[in-house]
C-alpha cells in the first residue's frame, strides 16, 4: 500500500502542537511551582493564610499563568485532533473529548483558588466569621483544588494515550518516541490514580515517578513537530 499524503491542513495544526506542548509546560510548571513551594503548606491552615498574603500578587500571577495553559491547551487538542483524525477519527475523537473535559474541569478547580484569597480578603461580611475558621475554609479550598486537579490528569493521561497510540499507528513522528508517549501517558494516570485511591501514599516521590516521563515526552513532540515535517503515513485512513 503506498504512504498517505499529509495534508497542509494536518502539517500547520502540527506546528501548532509543536508550539502549544512547548508553550503548556513552563505556564503550568510556573503555577504549580508557586503554590507548592510559596503558598501551600500541607500541616497548618494558618501558615498557609499568611504565606497566600505575603505573595498575593504572585499567587494571581500564578492563577493567570494556569489559565493561560488551559487557553493553550484547547489549542494543543484542536490540532493533535486535527492531525491524527485522518489515522482513525473514532479513537482520535475519544481522545479530544478526554482532554477538553480535563480542561474544563482544571478551569472550574482554579475557582478554588479564587475562593480562598476572598475568605482571607477584606470584605466586611467576614468579620462574622472567626479568623481560623476563615483560615480552614481557605485551605479546605486548596484541597478541594488539588482533588479535582488530580481527577483531571487521570483523565489528561488516559487521553494523552490514546493520541499516543494514534502517534504509533500513524508513523507521523519517531516511533520510540510515540511509544514513550503511551508509557509515559499511562504512568500519569495510574500515578495519580494511585494517589487517590491510597493517600497515605508519599505524594512527591508518587510525582516524581510520573512527572519527569511525561515532561519529557511532552517537550520532546514539541521539538520534534517544529524541527520536522510529518512525513507521509505508511498507514490508510481508517474508514
Amino acid at each position: 500500500m503506498p504512504p498517505v499524503a499529509i495534508t497542509p491542513l494536518q502539517q500547520r495544526a502540527a506546528r501548532v502542537v509543536g508550539w502549544a506542548y512547548l508553550l503548556a509546560l513552563p505556564l503550568s510548571v510556573f503555577g504549580v511551582g508557586v503554590m507548592g513551594t510559596r503558598i501551600v503548606d500541607v500541616q497548618s491552615a494558618a501558615t498557609t493564610a499568611a504565606q497566600l498574603l505575603a505573595n498575593e500578587p504572585l499567587f494571581r500571577l500564578a492563577v493567570t499563568s494556569d489559565l493561560a495553559a488551559f487557553v493553550v491547551d484547547v489549542a494543543l487538542v484542536t490540532g493533535l485532533f486535527l492531525v491524527l483524525e485522518p489515522v482513525d477519527r473514532l479513537l482520535a475523537l475519544g481522545a479530544a473529548i478526554l482532554r477538553i473535559v480535563e480542561t474544563a474541569l482544571f478551569l472550574v478547580v482554579t475557582l478554588k483558588y479564587l475562593d480562598a484569597i476572598s475568605l482571607l480578603g477584606p470584605a466586611a461580611y467576614l468579620t462574622a466569621i472567626p479568623v481560623d475558621q476563615l483560615r480552614a475554609l481557605a485551605r479546605l479550598a486548596f484541597t478541594q483544588h488539588a482533588v479535582g486537579y488530580s481527577v483531571g490528569l487521570i483523565l489528561a493521561g488516559l487521553g494523552s494515550t490514546l493520541f499516543a497510540i494514534l502517534w504509533v499507528r500513524s508513523g507521523y513522528i519517531p516511533r520510540a518516541l510515540a511509544i514513550w508517549g503511551i508509557v509515559s501517558s499511562l504512568a500519569l494516570a495510574a500515578g495519580t490514580l494511585a494517589l487517590l485511591l491510597m493517600p497515605g501514599l508519599s505524594g512527591t516521590l508518587t510525582v516524581a515517578i510520573y512527572g519527569p516521563p511525561i515532561f519529557l515526552f511532552e517537550l520532546g513532540m514539541g521539538l520534534v513537530l517544529l524541527m520536522r515535517r510529518l512525513g507521509p503515513s505508511p498507514v490508510a485512513p481508517a474508514s
